[in-house]
This record gives structure tokens, C-alpha cells and sequence, in this order.
């Protein structure tokens, strides 16, 4: 699978298997190929395969140019996201999200589902992109608001997410360490309640040029919420204990210097860079 080049470090039959259904994941489920897909597609293009591998990976890579595979598990695959989200450790994201595109919002859905709702606590981003950064961490440990964040979610509703999260953080440091997540058990396909209306909405406000398509998370969750799913109060918000930036540019340091010094969870961070960062880079003191 990997190559004769190719050499892994593998200790145990359990790693060998967790390996092998973390990489034929991502390839299934996205519709890549090669030539092992090729001479076992059969047996692996299904949706029990699908089903068996994510019981065994702990890891989620999201590509957001592939727009289907992800709207799948909005619909006919929503029992494969409910099985992610109750196993998916740590989460990556391998390429630039548009805010300002409507497919973006399945995208920011899903990764609502495996950060807020589900119990990955451990966040890879691949990208160099500022305001997604930005939003990746707001209400999830760190208590700052970024100026363009709250620009495209709104200042009220920005500021609203930051004490919440806030009073969150705070009920969960004096807890006795038990999490309470709600998930959706509905496995059927269904139109989401919501849809109809925030999409005329959305083409309404593309139309005019004033109106913005919703980034929040927790509206997001009411559109693609199912009719007859079950009731749910208000979301949980996640936090992340791990967080590695693969690409951290300039941009990126901004908002990470002033998300950090309120960033109480986080455990591990670890930055790759190929620039030359300047002292008024690193220095720079964090905004309002």
C-alpha cells in the first residue's frame, strides 16, 4: 500500500491493523485511488467497510475541496459521523477554508461535530489561513475574540460564544472530570429542518451582497439537525489539549499569541515554520 520505499514503524498486530484502516479510510471515503483500491474495490467500496474501518482510526482528516463525501455524512452516511464522533481522537485540516462560501458550512459542521459534540481534543492544522485558525479556536479553551472572526460571525454573537465558553470552561475545571456530550442517533436521511430557510436566506443576502452565510457552530447544528431527530438543548463546546500547526506563518503567530494567554486547556502545542519570524511578530501584544 504504502510502497517498497516506504518503511513503518509497527510494533504490535493492533498498530499494523489501525494503520492499514486509517489510510484505506481516507481513500475510500473520499474517492481516491491506487492500485490496491484498484484490485480490491469490490470489498472495499461499501458501506459496511467504511462502517469497520472508522471503528479502528482515531484520526480525521478533513479535505474540503471534496464537498460530497463530507454532505454524505449530513445524509445517508450521518451513522458513520455519529460512529466518528464518539472515536475520532484528533482531527487535521489539509486545506484553506472559504468563510464565505456556502459548501464551507458542511465542512464547518462536521468539524463542529467531532470537536464540540464528539471527543477529539487534539486539532493538526496542514494550512496557513488566519481567520479559519481563528475560528478552529474560539470557544475552545481560548477566551479571545479575533477582529475578523467577529466581523463574519458578528460582534454580539462572537462575544456571546466567548462567555459561554468562558462559563464552560469554568463548570468543567470544577467538575470531577466527567464530560457530557450530546450526540444525533437519527440514521435515516433527512431534509434538515432549517435548510430551507437559511439557504433563501443565503441566496437572498448573495443576491443583495449584505447578508452573510452563518459560520457559528451552534446554528449550523440546528440547519443540518434532522426534522425528526431528537431534541436537543444547547450545544457543548469542546476544548483542545493538543494543537499542532503544520504551516505557521506570520498571520497565523497573530492570532496565536492572542489566544494564548487565555488558552487555560491547552496541554501540547507545537509549531513548523519554514519563515523568519520577526520580534514584532513574536512580541506583538494581543488586541482587545
Amino acid at each position: 500500500m504504502c510502497g517498497p520505499n516506504h518503511v513503518i514503524d509497527l510494533h504490535t498486530e493492533e498498530e499494523a491493523k489501525h494503520e492499514v484502516m486509517r489510510m484505506l479510510f481516507t481513500i475510500v471515503f473520499y474517492g481516491f485511488t491506487n492500485n490496491f483500491v484498484k484490485r480490491n474495490i469490490t470489498n472495499l467500496n461499501t458501506p459496511s467497510f467504511l462502517w469497520a474501518a472508522a471503528k479502528c482510526i482515531r484520526h480525521f482528516l478533513l479535505t474540503t475541496s471534496l464537498h460530497k463525501p463530507l454532505q454524505s455524512l449530513t445524509a445517508e452516511q450521518r451513522p458513520l459521523l455519529n460512529l466518528l464522533e464518539k472515536r475520532i481522537r484528533s482531527v487535521g485540516v489539509s486545506q484553506s477554508i472559504d468563510l464565505s462560501k456556502r459548501k464551507t458550512q458542511t465542512a464547518l459542521y462536521v468539524l463542529h461535530r467531532l470537536l464540540d459534540h464528539g471527543v477529539a481534543k487534539e486539532l493538526v492544522v496542514h494550512v496557513q489561513c488566519p481567520v479559519v485558525l481563528a475560528w478552529l479556536l474560539h470557544g475552545r479553551g481560548s477566551q479571545y475574540v479575533n477582529p475578523e472572526l467577529k466581523n463574519v460571525m458578528g460582534s454580539k454573537k462572537a462575544n456571546c460564544v466567548s462567555k459561554a465558553a468562558s462559563a464552560s470552561a469554568d463548570e468543567a475545571s470544577c467538575s470531577s472530570g466527567v464530560e457530557t456530550r450530546t450526540s444525533e442517533d437519527q440514521d435515516d436521511e433527512v431534509t434538515p429542518c432549517k435548510q430551507l430557510k437559511l439557504d433563501s436566506v443565503a441566496v437572498k443576502g448573495e443576491e443583495s451582497g449584505k447578508a452573510k452565510l452563518t459560520v457559528d457552530p451552534h446554528i449550523l447544528c440546528q440547519k443540518f439537525t434532522p426534522c425528526d431527530g431528537p431534541l436537543v438543548g444547547a450545544c457543548p463546546w469542546g476544548q483542545i489539549h493538543c494543537l499542532e500547526i503544520r504551516q505557521c506563518g506570520s498571520d497565523s503567530l497573530r492570532v496565536l499569541n492572542s489566544a494564548l494567554p487565555t488558552f487555560f486547556c491547552l496541554r501540547s502545542l507545537t509549531l513548523h515554520s519554514f519563515l523568519i519570524f520577526r520580534d514584532s511578530d513574536v512580541l506583538a501584544c494581543p488586541g482587545p
